[in-house]
């Protein structure tokens, strides 16, 4: 790596699978912070010669730091990571929360598998 990297805290998810990857690939990772704000993240990256790692979902727009390039990482090259939808146990929902639960459930289990 010839770049520093800024990563997120190891208390996300993302990082778990970050640190999978790092440890497979790569022998010296220079690591210039770690946050859990993926905004401050984004920040240090402007301004700095760094790389950041982010999920899609959380991932600025263009417009939004037209100073960042993104380039989405091949699927094939990270491990895949569990998604749970829960609730507290022994809380009964509302009618509307718990149809919009049964809904999601059902689009995760019906997407395919990455890989």
């Amino acid at each position: 790596m010839d770049y520093p990297l800024v990563l997120p805290s190891p208390e996300l998810g993302v990082r778990e699978l970050l640190d999978t990857v790092l440890l497979r690939r790569c022998n010296n990772v220079q690591v210039s912070a770690e946050t859990d704000s993926f905004e401050l993240m984004r920040g240090l990256l402007v301004d700095a010669q760094s790389i950041g790692f982010q999920v899609k979902i959380g991932a600025a727009s263009d417009d939004d730091h037209n100073k960042l390039v993104s380039t989405p990482i091949s699927r094939r090259d990270l491990p895949s990571a569990p998604l749970v939808c829960a609730q507290l146990r022994g809380r009964t929902l509302s009618v509307a929360a718990a149809k919009f639960a049964d809904q999601v459930s059902v689009a995760l289990n019906s997407t395919a598998p990455i890989g």
